[in-house]
């Protein structure tokens, strides 16, 4: 078969720019149906606000018949589109709510559609589509409420059947339900995975509820799209006027294959395959047991487990740290490099290398703190260990490990796939001389994120970074220091590696000096490879089309003078870079700032001063005759200057720089920050965030809430009204509530809630809507025999018919004679996570305000 490129007939057009969607389903109806997105950049979310919008084309599920033509138009519109006779809405619109609908595809079986949505910063979704659905984009983001304001009143929400959070997906990919002979343990999974983890789940619906949720499958592979053998699809015959449109019954030769694509260097398709293990090892959950130190406790590695050391490290939050970094090829081997060779559009030789890492490599790194005051100093030293790191390559793939080191010192524990977290107290430059540090140990797939293909998987041990010396112990005077040679020749003289491998890169990442006048370029970008470069290159994920590894020349980065994709975080003008001009450049900006935006996404989520400073003083010497960019400043500064400044970001980046240099005296630097605290813009704030005192910072609730120690506070229910206002951040609230004459008859009506529900029952069931539903608000979906589907809550009900209250408020009667299915789902329409964003105080305050509502 052959593509006639002369047929080629364009039906639909859409804006594209980002989260384009571009799914195309044939239905079991013979109708094409069409996922969109918003088209817009990651951040700021949905920035055109068109997820609850049903008037243009985006965010959407399409559905349009292409067999026949309306006028005006390349094909119709079906006449059973839930949106015809809705003012301004496009007829299009089969569901809408989706942010970037990558993949969708039905059931053959039952003719459900299923779609997995891209999330933005917490969730990854997994939704059934219904017609008229609303799946929640803006307004919400899964559970989290994103833009709550923004909520459609048409149809509410519905929540996803799946959702996953961004320490094991990060990059939904849709995929099939299952039902062929092969497996027969995975008939009637949706099976489903992860652009970036690589990971594949099957799920089972039962039509009312989730009955078995399974990861099914860990890759390394970024999965761009499933496939399954028709059998393995689940094809039915079709009625005769539906032929044409969907494959016929298939041989009894398919057995159901399942299949993925890579979307790697190499683009390779993999047939999914069970496991056979012939032998089983217990994994060692002790860092001990892992053989890699004969005193693990002291750090003494075993014999072939060499150490190395490496230019520069990745910013640590924890200022007084180290990193001690080890290697072990086992049975002597060594890392052999391919190098293949080609020629550039204008004759430029170039070089690809390709290193082979034997079976059985281990890569480690533990890492090390200066903590506050101890009761007693421990006798290993004034270090201690807090985490281990592992990267394991079986001579397919890599993967993570983190050990978690007991408080002694002595060992370190295996921590779960999914991460873990741990206070400790570290020593601090402030005069308080400590404070409380939340330690992340980063799930194994956030770990792969960043040790990806594309980077090299092995970002320490890496020729740029292990490109040094000579080097030896720290100067103390009065010792003698022994004078190693460059570590790559050590290596090759151990046959650690070969010479293509040394070969790979005659440059090295520059380490940082105190004076970096003559250096500046290099330490720069030497600084944005160890940080940022992980993500941001070619392929490797990062959502900017920007590449920071220091191996390119300045203008293949695609940053000087470049306008961000993902937006300018409140700059007038911004650019990836402006040359010259630090203040206006979005790289400096997400390292200066905290809160969302703030770079590094996985890892460090504090602000690096010095490293600030050396990305401002390198932007501001593009172009500028100046030795630093605090020359860029004024000279003098007042409360009116001030006051300017902080009204716009690139002035309040300026004061920044100014704060952190000690350039405003007191009191005017403690008016600076006053103004930068109460500043209306998000990223004021956020860039003086790290300024505000302990006793200041807002901790809020997020979705773990301890719901004994809310009710045991004292609320204030003024203040809590205010928040529960119109105005306040649970205003969303009234889209579907009554408050004392103000909102929408949609569910239960709260101007007397105290009156059936205690305190306790209050916070319950804001907590877990669905887990008590008030009698007359259950959810149920009605499906029409003319293919139409509505959802709201019975008001009345006899033999002939029924009324439903949807979520515009209106009641419609529907014939029972024309219903053709009717079903009470178990969730409540009501979403959860609506606390998290308030304080704990503002949560005590709202529960202590409803029950004053009698």
């Amino acid at each position: 078969p052959r593509f006639d490129t002369t047929s080629e007939k364009v039906l639909l057009a859409w804006r594209s720019g980002g989260h384009n969607g571009g799914n195309l389903q044939f239905g079991p109806d013979g109708m094409l149906y069409i996922s969109t997105g918003d088209s817009e950049v990651p951040s700021p979310p949905d920035p055109l606000n068109t997820g609850q919008d049903i008037s243009d084309l985006l965010a959407n599920i399409l559905r349009i018949d292409v067999d026949h033509t309306d006028a005006g138009l390349a094909y119709a519109i079906p006449k059973d589109n839930p949106f015809l006779t809705t003012p301004k809405a496009r007829g299009e619109v089969w569901a809408y709510g989706l942010r970037n609908p990558w993949k969708m595809s039905f059931d053959r079986t039952t003719g459900r559609l299923w779609c997995a949505d891209v999330g933005w910063e917490l969730w990854e979704s997994v939704h059934l589509i219904t017609r008229g659905g609303n799946y929640g984009w803006s307004a919400m983001e899964a559970r989290q409420p994103v833009k709550p304001e923004t909520k459609n009143p048409l149809t509410p929400i519905s929540p996803p059947i799946v959702a996953h959070t961004h320490d094991e997906a990060a990059s939904i990919t849709g995929g099939h339900v299952y039902h062929g002979k092969k497996f027969p343990e995975l008939e009637g999974a949706y099976i489903y995975g992860d652009w970036v983890t690589g990971k594949i789940w099957a799920l089972w619906y039962d039509g009312k509820q989730v009955t078995r949720h399974e990861e099914i499958a860990d890759t390394h592979h970024k999965i761009v799209a499933f496939g399954m053998t028709e059998s393995g699809r689940g094809f039915q015959p079709l009625a005769s006027e539906n032929k044409g449109r969907m494959p016929l019954p298939l041989s009894s030769t398919d057995d159901g294959g399942i299949y993925y694509l890579d979307y790697s260097k190499q683009g390779t398709l993999y047939e999914l395959a069970r496991n056979k293990v012939e032998k089983t090892e217990k994994f060692p959950t002790k860092l001990s047991a892992t053989g890699l130190f004969t005193d693990t406790a002291k750090h003494v590695a075993a014999k072939g487990v060499y150490e190395f050391k490496i230019n520069v490290p990745m910013w640590n939050d924890v200022g007084y740290s180290i990193s001690e970094y080890n290697i072990a090829l086992p049975n002597d081997g060594r890392v052999t490099t391919k190098v293949s060779t080609g020629q550039d559009k204008d004759g430029t030789i170039t070089a690809t290398y390709d290193p082979k890492w034997p079976a059985g490599s281990v890569l480690v790194k533990t890492l090390s703190v200066e903590v506050g005051k101890r009761k007693e100093p421990r006798p290993t030293g004034d270090l201690d260990p807090i985490e281990t790191q592992l990267l394991h390559f079986d001579g397919d793939s890599w993967s993570a490990y983190s050990y978690r080191w007991n408080d002694a010192g002595t060992d370190a524990e295996l921590v779960p796939a999914a991460g873990a977290e741990r206070t400790i107290i570290v020593k601090d430059e402030n005069s308080i001389g400590q404070r409380n540090y939340t330690w992340r140990f980063h799930s194994r797939a956030e770990c792969m994120r960043c040790h990806n293909s594309w980077a090299g998987t092995a970002l320490a041990f890496h020729p740029l970074q292990i490109n040094r010396g000579p080097w030896g112990p720290e100067n103390v005077p009065g010792t003698f220091i022994e004078i190693h040679p460059n570590q790559l020749d050590t290596f090759l003289n151990a046959k650690l590696i070969d010479h293509a491998y040394a070969e790979q890169s005659n440059k090295h990442l520059s380490i940082p000096m105190v004076n970096w006048d003559t250096a500046i370029d290099d330490i720069a970008r030497s600084y944005l490879h160890a940080n940022c470069s992980h993500c941001h290159r070619a392929n490797a994920g990062g959502a900017v089309n920007m590449f920071l590894n220091a191996e390119l020349l300045l203008p293949q980065t695609r940053t000087v003078g470049v306008t961000p994709t993902q937006g300018g975080l409140g700059l007038a003008n911004p650019k990836l870079i402006d040359a010259g001009n630090p203040w206006n450049s979005v790289i400096a900006l997400r390292i200066a700032k905290t809160g969302t935006g703030h770079m590094p996404i996985i890892g460090p989520h504090e602000v690096d001063v010095e490293g600030l400073k050396l990305i401002e003083d390198w932007i501001a010497r593009m172009g500028n005759q100046v030795t630093n960019a605090a020359e860029l400043l004024p000279k003098e500064w007042s409360e009116a200057l001030l006051k300017d400044k902080l009204a716009a970001v690139d002035g309040a980046m300026q004061v920044l720089r100014a704060v952190d240099d000690g350039l405003l005296a007191e009191p005017l630097r403690q008016k600076a920050l006053d103004i930068a605290w109460s500043s209306p813009q998000l990223t004021v704030r956020d860039l003086f965030d790290r300024f505000l005192p302990d006793d200041k910072r807002v901790a809020t609730l997020g979705l773990n809430v301890d719901a004994a120690k809310l009710l045991a506070m004292t609320g204030d229910a003024k203040r809590g009204a205010a928040v529960l206002s119109l105005q306040g951040k649970l205003g969303a609230c009234y889209a579907c509530h009554f408050i004392n004459g103000t909102g929408r008859d949609f569910g239960p009506n709260l101007s007397h809630v105290a009156t059936r529900l205690q305190r306790g029952q209050i916070l319950e069931s804001i907590l877990t809507p669905s887990k008590v539903i008030a009698p007359g608000f259950a959810t149920v979906m009605v499906e029409m025999k003319n293919g139409g589907a509505q959802t709201g809550f019975v008001v009345k009900e006899d033999a002939q018919s029924l009324a439903l209250k949807t979520a515009t408020g209106q009641t419609l009667a529907l014939k029972k004679e024309d219903i053709a299915k009717q079903t009470t789902l178990p969730t409540s329409l009501m979403p959860e996570g609506l606390l998290q964003s308030l304080t704990i105080q503002e949560a005590a305050d709202v529960v202590e305000y409803l029950g004053t509502l009698k």
